[in-house]
């Protein structure tokens, strides 16, 4: 599986260094299809299901641009927590320890919103193949 070293130079978190990792095949499928369901209230349209033949990253964007205006943050929190599992704090740059990001520890280890927007962004470029823009 693919990872990412992350280091913060800008904002509120500069100086601290993050590890990301892809999402098992199995994990990240599942979250795909999680999502698709979520922002499709189940029903995928026929369009969408032959764009994922040839790209789902294609076909993931198609369902964000129509679905997101009817997402429940209730349905969506869940997702956006998962992502966090594969979110690790390395103390003083060290691959040797390393905290897992949690809901329950986030605010103890991140302060700036644009980084764990970049930190999420970063598990969907390795685990589903895309991205939303800017650098991760």
């Amino acid at each position: 599986m693919e990872e990412k070293i992350i280091q913060i130079t800008e904002g509120r978190d500069a100086g601290k260094t993050f590890l990301v990792m892809e999402m098992p095949c199995s994990k990240a499928e599942k979250w795909f299809a999680r999502a698709l369901c979520a922002m499709l209230s189940g029903e995928i349209p026929a369009d969408v299901r032959e764009l994922a033949k040839t790209s789902s990253a294609a076909a993931f964007m198609r369902v964000m641009q129509a679905g997101l205006h009817s997402l429940k943050w209730e349905t969506a929190e869940p997702l956006y927590d998962d992502l966090l599992a594969q979110i690790y704090v390395l103390p003083k740059g060290s691959t040797e320890a390393r905290i897992q990001l949690k809901p329950s520890n986030i605010d103890a280890h991140v302060q700036g919103f644009a980084t764990m927007y970049r930190l999420r962004g970063a598990v969907l470029e390795l685990s589903l193949g895309f991205s939303f823009g800017g650098k991760s």
